[in-house]
C-alpha cells in the first residue's frame, strides 16, 4: 500500500535486483489495509477510506468482488476459508 489509491505488489523474482511491480487500482480513496488469503496464494483483500473492501486475484487486474459499507473501512482480514471480516470508522 503506498498511501494512495493503489495496491502495489513487488516480486523480487522478476526484474533482477529491482524486482517487478504490479499495481492494482480500483479504490477511489486511500487504501489503508491489505491481507493475503491464507488458503489461496493468489488472492488478497484490501480496505479503503472509500468504504469498500475488495477481493483480488493477482493473476488479474480487476477486483473479483467489492463490498461497500457506510463509512471508511479501516481493517480487513480473512476469517476461515470463506469469510472476510472488516472494521470501519462507524464501529461496525
Amino acid at each position: 500500500v503506498d498511501g494512495n489509491l493503489h495496491v502495489h505488489m513487488w516480486d523480487p523474482r522478476v526484474g533482477g535486483t529491482t524486482g517487478g511491480t504490479t499495481s492494482f487500482a480500483s479504490h477511489t480513496e486511500m487504501v489503508v489495509c491489505v491481507r493475503w488469503c491464507p488458503m489461496n496464494e493468489f488472492r488478497f483483500a484490501s480496505a479503503s477510506f472509500d468504504g469498500t473492501v475488495k477481493l483480488w486475484d493477482t493473476r488479474g487486474r480487476l477486483p473479483l468482488h467489492t463490498v461497500s459499507g457506510d463509512d471508511r473501512v479501516l481493517a480487513v482480514d480473512f476469517h476461515g476459508p470463506r469469510r472476510i471480516a472488516s472494521g470501519g470508522g462507524d464501529g461496525n
